[in-house]
């Protein structure tokens, strides 16, 4: 198992271990419309500079609480007993 892990094959000109499935873009990028990929590398492009940042308030009026963030949610269910 070692020497199979250690040879290395190359797939899509990156070194990756012998014996391991190519990569879901690599099978993406094989199937998928140029101009498609190009389309959502762009959505991926704006949502990563802010495209998509905004807040409403549906969690207050769903809830009666103020939201809270990921890592303070996280956080508290982390030390949360049971």
């Amino acid at each position: 198992m070692r020497e199979r892990l250690s040879a290395l094959g190359r797939i899509g000109g990156e070194a990756r271990p012998a014996g391991f499935p190519p990569r879901p873009r690599d099978h993406l990028t094989a199937q998928m419309p140029p101009e498609f990929a190009a389309m959502l590398a762009g959505m991926d492009r704006a949502i990563a500079e802010g495209a998509e940042d905004r807040t409403t308030d549906v969690v207050q009026r769903l809830t009666g609480r103020p939201p809270h963030g990921f890592r303070a949610v996280a956080d508290r269910e982390m030390t949360r007993d049971g």
